[in-house]
């Protein structure tokens, strides 16, 4: 376990507010905007890294966004791609070359010019196999970046290169309608060469660091605090309203709301607090919010090995836990039948619920029986039943004598949440199937390795985060022979369907062919999907332009301190349909050149 040494202020007011500061009861504790623009915000757990291409977590890319540009950035609400150190872009009619037009007046932090051939060097360096980055996999859609990445072929031979200074070129090795906004990623954010070149592994440090975003390193204290400010040099720097941001790396949900509530602290990133806290927390309808968040929660079946080689019992399993129940337990999370998260993809649902009801109704089912997966013991007993293992209804129990549990168990990762969870599943399946299942957990690289391997019984824990906002960035988890499911399941109709999906250029037919995946991946039901995590976080109503977006990512030159208390925000649970003059006319005015190029290319083929 880390120990965090906090700055002594903070741990005598967190000690304070245990006792004190209300402001009357509007608010979670002392709420004044501080006289200077500087944000206050919890990060996360210790980042493993300040070189955007290493580290892995949502810590890191938090203070990732503020340290480096990229060709685009996250929209602050939405987290869809807008131009950044690219003004405009341009993609070819099979979906595979992709130009860029850089701004002139893109800078690192030492006021160099941004170039295509930075941009060229810094994906280079991202999949060189002696980097051994364990993102490499984002970037395996430009063309030979596997190989490269695997030591197979030279750099040159990967699919970037600039034109010219301002013009960058990446070629994919099949369509990928996803891939700009996956470029929002900090795993393709731009660093700066000789600074690399000339430190080498110590080029993070706050006296030899060069970066590009809007904002540069002042101070790094590791499990104490991380300060940046305001760059200068930024191309985009007048519109950048904090001189500073301090980001705290802290896990401890206690420490961090007490923080919260004596005034230290104005944000706090999204986390799940324990049942007393979220009783109380949630009540403040200007500072609390929970949003669905681009994760999901589900289960894993290994279908190599019996019983759950049987498809009829992986959906017994699944049948017999109620979601509703579960999302109560939680109390932050939210029921999941399908693979793809609710509420992050409002047209893709439309797709699905149109394609469901045309794909159910040819095997005799129609969506109504669809929602019945959310929990359906009876139907649970009949599969097992039809499976060889009946169960039995004893007084007022149910057994399944003939079922091997010994061939089965739960296996999850070492923490409180996920033992919590386990154990609620493992009375559901007691109480609907008669079954008893055993319960391991192991320290968390040993269970990634032990569930990669399939080298469990039964099932495991998983969850997964989106890369980017799409619903590929779930579904890909099921591609390929070699996929990253941790089930054992793969289906070459699967691949051919999202390859298909992949390669339609209309948005809304191809989100029918994706949604025709899924189905066929959930029929297969090679996971058990439980449910959808929430952003569930608080910040004070005078931090304004911070949005709960589905990855809780924040693009910090669009956040500001607001003192005028009649801006400040209110009933944010409809915050992201409340204008913001300061963001949207910078969105609008950021945007600008990429819908004129969009524009004109229109035009030019009527």
């Amino acid at each position: 376990m880390k120990i965090a040494f906090r700055p002594v202020a903070l741990l005598l007011s967190a000690v304070f507010v245990l006792t004190s500061c209300t402001d009357g009861g509007r608010y979670f504790g002392h709420t004044e905007a501080p006289a200077e623009n500087v944000m206050r915000y919890v990060s996360g757990s210790e980042p493993e890294s300040l070189d955007p291409h290493i580290p892995t977590g949502q810590p890191e890319a938090r203070i990732l966004i503020a340290l480096y540009d990229g060709l685009v950035e996250y929209h602050p609400k939405t987290m869809e791609p807008i131009p950044s150190l690219a003004e405009s872009w341009d993609v070819s009619e099979d979906g595979t070359v992709y130009t860029f037009k850089l701004r002139r007046s893109g800078r690192f932090s030492n006021g160099d010019p941004v170039t295509a051939h930075d941009f060229v060097y810094s994906m280079r360096r991202a999949l060189a196999p002696e980097l051994a980055a364990q993102n490499s996999y984002l970037a395996y859609s430009i063309k030979n970046a596997e190989d490269y990445n695997a030591g197979k072929l030279p750099a040159e031979a990967l699919g970037v290169e600039a034109l010219d200074d301002h013009t960058y070129r990446l070629t994919l090795k099949q369509p990928a309608p996803y891939f700009v906004g996956l470029l929002c990623h900090q795993f393709f954010r731009v660093v700066h060469k000789p600074t690399i070149e000339k430190h080498g592994k110590t080029w993070t440090k706050p006296e030899n660091i060069v970066t590009s975003g809007s904002f540069t390193l002042r101070e790094y204290r590791p499990y104490d605090r991380i300060i940046v400010v305001k760059d200068p040099n930024h191309w985009d720097a007048d519109m950048v309203r904090l001189d500073r941001i301090e980001f705290y790396p802290l896990e401890e949900t206690p420490t961090m709301m007490n923080l919260y509530k004596s005034g230290d602290l104005y944000a706090v990133y999204n986390h799940v607090p324990p049942a007393a806290w979220n009783s109380v927390v949630s009540g403040y309808k200007d500072e609390y919010l929970n949003f669905p968040q681009l994760i999901v929660d589900f289960y894993t079946f290994n279908v190599t090995k019996p019983p759950m080689n049987d498809l009829r019992v992986r959906q017994a399993f699944n049948l017999a836990v109620d979601r509703d129940a579960l999302a109560k337990f939680r109390r932050t999370s939210r029921p999941l039948i399908d693979f793809t998260p609710i509420g992050i993809f409002p047209k893709y649902e439309e797709a699905r619920r149109k394609v469901y009801a045309e794909e159910l109704a040819k095997i005799g089912s129609s969506l109504e029986e669809w929602q019945k997966r959310k929990y359906d013991p009876e139907k649970a007993r009949e599969l097992l039943a039809e499976a060889g293992f009946p169960v039995e209804r004893r007084g007022n129990a149910f057994v399944s004598p003939s079922f091997p549990v010994d061939q089965i168990e739960l296996l999850y990762n070492t923490a409180e949440s996920n033992r919590a969870v386990a154990e609620f599943i493992q009375a559901q399946w007691k109480q609907n199937l008669g079954i008893t299942v055993t319960l391991r957990n192991q320290e968390f690289r040993t269970f990634l390795a032990t569930r990669k391997k399939l080298d469990y019984l039964g099932m495991a824990r998983a969850g997964w985060i989106g890369d980017f906002v799409d619903p590929v960035s779930f579904l890909k988890l099921f591609y390929t022979q070699n996929n990253d499911s941790s089930t054992g399941w793969h289906d070459p109709e699967f691949d051919r369907l999202l390859d298909e999906a992949n390669s339609e250029r209309d948005p809304q037919k191809r989100y029918e062919i994706l949604a025709k995946a899924e189905l066929y991946m959930l029929l297969a039901q090679p996971v058990m999907p439980l449910q959808v995590a929430s952003t569930n976080w608080m910040k004070k109503p005078f931090v304004k332009g911070m949005y709960p977006n589905p990855g809780t990512l924040h693009a910090w030159k669009f956040v500001y301190i607001e003192r005028d208390e009649s801006k400040w925000d209110r009933d944010v649970e409809n915050i992201m349909n409340v204008p913001d003059g300061h963001v949207d006319s910078n969105l609008a005015r950021i945007n600008a050149t990429q819908e004129e190029f969009v524009r004109s290319k229109t035009e030019a083929g009527k």
